[in-house]
């Protein structure tokens, strides 16, 4: 009997594309690391992954070659779109992944094993579906799960003062991120997130990364598996709502 497995792309199931397709496992090769020559000493940070690649095995259970070849077109249609790969023994996390890899099909050997290649690096870690997040004034504890060293942290910030707001400390654990020169208005919303690897800040959807002070972390970090410490500082009343993903080895 072949074994109780499957995978999703965006939500939508392998096997869900025709009822012949059987995805029979998932191999995860061990993570490329980055090198400590990647980075100058200023932008090293704990994340130290570079990719992670995973292999799709499955067959197709058609003995027409013309038909074969029809699902393995609808299989190949689904894998190019990448995106958010779930897969069934790994519930509530996802991967953030392109196709690398597509599978190449014998006309004479219907029984073959097939395989689709998939690389994540963008966010080279399994993560939650959903973050964890905390909002309130002053100080307070965001508990992650997961098994990885640490994982980014998002903030979203808004002031209710009644002047603009020049100067905004944010922290995370043992991370920080100082921004100076701003002028962030009352009720405005500042926003503080990671994409593609680096830290982006806004203010009202415009940029404010240039404000960021030398001294700044290059993002905010939170362990996983244990309570961070995350605080917004400003000359006005925050409200603060900070969350993150748990990330999985």
């Amino acid at each position: 009997m072949l074994p109780a497995f499957d995978c999703a792309l965006n939500g939508v199931l392998l096997s869900g594309l025709d009822s012949r397709i059987c995805v029979l496992d998932l191999r995860q090769d061990a993570p490329r690391l980055l090198t400590p020559q990647a980075f100058a000493v200023q932008t090293m940070r704990r994340v130290q992954r570079d990719s992670l690649t995973l292999h799709v095995d499955f067959v197709l259970h058609e003995e027409d070659p013309i038909r074969r070849r029809a699902l393995l077109d609808a299989v190949h249609a689904w894998a190019v779109t990448g995106g958010l790969l779930t897969v069934s023994d790994r519930p509530g996390q996802q991967l953030a992944v392109i196709c690398t890899g597509l599978a190449a099909m014998s006309a004479e050997d219907w029984t073959q094993k097939l395989t689709l290649t998939f690389r994540s690096a963008r966010a080279p870690y399994w993560e939650d579906a959903e973050a964890t997040t905390v909002t309130g004034t002053g100080q307070m504890a965001l508990v992650l799960p997961g098994t990885a060293e640490s994982t980014p942290v998002d903030a979203e910030l808004v002031h209710h003062g009644a002047s603009a707001v020049t100067d905004v400390l944010v922290l995370s654990g043992d991370t920080f991120v100082r921004f100076e020169g701003l002028a962030w208005l009352p009720e405005s919303v500042f926003r503080g997130f990671h994409l593609g690897g680096g830290l982006h800040a806004q203010v009202d959807g415009e940029s404010v990364l240039p404000c960021r002070t030398e001294n700044s972390a290059d993002m905010l970090l939170a362990r996983c598996g244990t309570d961070n410490t995350v605080q917004a500082i400003a000359d006005s009343p925050l409200t603060a709502t900070f969350s993150a993903r748990g990330r999985y080895v």
